[in-house]
């Protein structure tokens, strides 16, 4: 998970840095680089993505569709 998370916090930084950190772009590249690793991740590793997204979501501004799971999923 360790290259996930440092994948998210570059996202992060860089979207902090152009003043776009609650955007929907934003939230669609976290998505991006995550569905790699939650279609090839066991059980645990799958609920431990959706948990950080659930946190994510609670940031503010961060702005994850309702229907986030079915894009990490497809």
């Amino acid at each position: 998970m360790t290259k996930l998370e440092e994948a998210i916090n570059s996202i992060m930084c860089k979207a902090e840095s152009l003043g776009g950190l609650g955007s929907s772009p934003t939230a669609n590249k976290i998505l991006e680089v995550t569905k790699p690793f939650y279609q090839k991740g066991s059980a645990q590793e799958k609920a431990d993505i959706i948990a950080k997204i659930e946190k994510l979501k609670k940031e503010p501004g961060i702005g994850f569709q309702a229907d986030y799971l079915k894009k990490l999923e497809s």
